[in-house]
């Protein structure tokens, strides 16, 4: 039996009544000596070692300058950590190298009747990186510095629009003024939001040459961070080594040695892990068939966490073919076309809803606000008379074509996972039976790894488990995110929506720190998704995470990323 979490809570913020309430982390443990000649938790007899296996060539250990590649988010959180860490299965962010997160109530968030706020961070002591330099304030005033400087762009997120200067009042605390309220304050120097950087080697590069900034060795084979393990080496296109961090400030991790392998071919990647190849699968990975086919062939355990991100289709909204697209009517007509239900019925039966909302089920206030998002039912005739309002006529053969007597003809580009292809020729036999040529891609990998190519798709792309729904997806959407040509096509608004409405509607939200206005923001913001489909929901995903039975304490957290606990993995010989 697959063990199922599909309770899981993304955001402790829409749990705010007026003020912002927030956990503090227990102290710290007690900090290990460099000169110990073993650290406490050390492997006694042979070194334990692991293996864990990801679908993607990784090529920077930050997940940002790597595009966000396929389970990037869980390497980063191995060989970085941040003030915090939004991946507990609590679903709120948790302390991590901060003593505490800011909130009202410990008086470390103050806000001000102008509207602006302040939020203090404290550093617990020992923190320190992995060459055993003192993790401090500095760094974090220089991972600011770096982050908003408009010359690195693909270090930019949306947060450092809200914030106005970064203070190191001490070397173990910052201040942080913020220019509006911003309830997400609390993810500053955190993961999934940012990292720190260490200044000490990185500020001489940043000064003297930002174009050659994201090249740096630092970002792959030379990499220092401040996470439970160090890296020892770093093989592009087959794997990166690394080592338990005797220093890591929640305790040295129990699994000594762990190898990461990176397989991006999916086929081969499941080739590996029914060999025994592979002892934990780490982000979206295999589909819950495959994991299914392993345990009958190994001890395996499988877990199935719903995690926040859903299968979804982006249509393209710059320049698309067919134009057609571009016409809200037409993607209304497409997703009457698509069996939802039948999507999940035949690949994850049981296990997840349909996608009316952008809110997912992982969500407190879910309930409270899934009637407000319009639903498309499926209803072929329903979309077959749409179609044709639009001028598009059946032919003799039962293909549809336009005035010109064109053929209608749509791509649906995808992933080489195994759900999400299952889902796009489902999507595309749906669609076919409209009179729709919907022919599926499945781009190589090294195409894939093109921002251009990724970003100029003629008409839709379907992502499954690898783009967050939820709070990440509707500020995604902004027209600051969009990705062109200017900015060398960094941002995450894969569909390339911009309108200014919109854009409003974020600032009302990112603005609102009572719960009733932040879900009555979110509300509005849940209907004209749905009302105007910048993005088209096909279903809630699950992250499913396969590992060797002899590995304990494997979760997937709050967001079905297995690594939020890795220093506290253990195996079994």
């Amino acid at each position: 039996m697959v063990p199922t979490r599909l309770m899981r809570k993304l955001m402790t913020a829409l749990m705010l009544a007026t003020t912002v309430v927030l956990v503090a982390c227990a102290p710290p443990p007690p900090a290990v000596s460099p000169r110990s000649p073993a650290a406490p938790g050390a492997s006694v007899g042979p070194p334990k070692k692991a293996v864990v296996g990801v679908t993607a060539d990784v090529s920077q250990l930050n997940k940002q300058l790597s595009g966000n590649q396929r389970g990037m988010e869980g390497i980063e959180l191995m060989v970085n950590a941040g003030l915090g860490t939004w991946d507990d299965p609590s679903g709120g962010i948790q302390a991590r190298l901060a003593e505490a997160v800011p909130s009202i109530e410990n008086g470390l968030w103050k806000t001000s009747p102008d509207g602006t706020m302040e939020t203090t961070w404290v550093i617990k002591n020992g923190a320190q990186w992995h060459d055993g330099t003192p993790f401090t304030s500095a760094d974090l005033v220089f991972t600011a510095t770096v982050d908003q400087d408009r010359e690195i762009a693909m270090f930019h997120t949306a947060i450092y629009d809200a914030v106005d200067r970064v203070t190191a009042v001490d070397p173990r605390t910052v201040t942080v003024r913020w220019k509006q309220i911003y309830l997400d304050a609390d993810q500053l120097f955190s993961t999934p939001a940012t990292i720190p950087l260490p200044k000490h080697l990185l500020e001489a590069a940043y000064n003297g040459d930002k174009t050659g900034f994201i090249a740096l060795p630092y970002w792959s084979s030379q990499f220092v961070g401040l996470g439970p393990y160090k890296l020892v080496d770093f093989e592009r296109g087959s794997h990166m080594t690394l080592k338990a961090n005797d220093q890591y400030i929640l305790g040295r991790p129990k699994i000594d040695e762990i190898t990461v392998r990176f397989v991006p071919d999916f086929n081969t990647f499941t080739a590996n892990l029914m060999a025994g190849g592979i002892d934990v699968t780490l982000g979206t990975t295999v589909s819950l068939d495959q994991a299914q086919a392993v345990k009958a062939q190994r001890d395996v355990v499988v877990d199935f966490t719903l995690n926040g991100y859903w299968g979804v289709l982006y249509p393209q909204l710059i320049s698309p073919s067919p134009a057609a697209v571009a016409d809200l009517r037409f993607r209304q007509a497409l997703l009457y076309g698509i069996d939802r239900q039948g999507l999940i019925d035949s690949f994850i039966p049981g296990l997840s809803k349909v996608a009316h909302s952008v809110l997912t089920p992982t969500n407190a206030d879910y309930a409270k606000l899934e009637d407000q998002a319009v639903k498309y039912a499926y209803d072929p005739r329903q979309a077959s008379q749409m179609l044709g309002t639009l001028g598009f006529t059946k032919s003799p053969d039962g293909s549809l074509r336009d005035a010109a007597n064109a053929k209608l003809e749509v791509q649906i580009r995808t992933s080489n996972q195994d759900l999400a292809q299952k889902t796009t020729f489902a999507v595309a036999n749906g669609w076919n039976n409209l009179g729709i040529a919907a022919t599926p891609l499945v781009p190589a990998a090294a195409q894939s790894q093109d921002r251009e190519f990724r970003f100029t798709y003629p008409a839709f792309t379907l992502s499954e488990g690898g783009s967050a729904a939820e709070i990440t997806q509707i500020r995604q959407l902004v027209s600051a995110e969009v990705p062109s040509a200017d900015n060398g096509f960094r941002g995450n608004n894969t569909a390339r929506y911009a309108n200014k409405d919109y854009d409003a509607l974020i600032d009302r939200f990112n603005g609102s720190l009572a719960k009733p206005d932040r879900l009555a923001a979110l509300g509005t913001i849940a209907r004209y998704i749905s009302e105007n489909l910048p993005v088209m929901g096909l279903y809630y995903s699950g992250t499913v995470t396969v590992f060797d039975g002899k590995v304990r304490n494997v979760n997937g957290g709050a967001r079905g990323n297995s690594t939020w606990n890795i220093h506290a993995w253990e195996k079994s010989a």
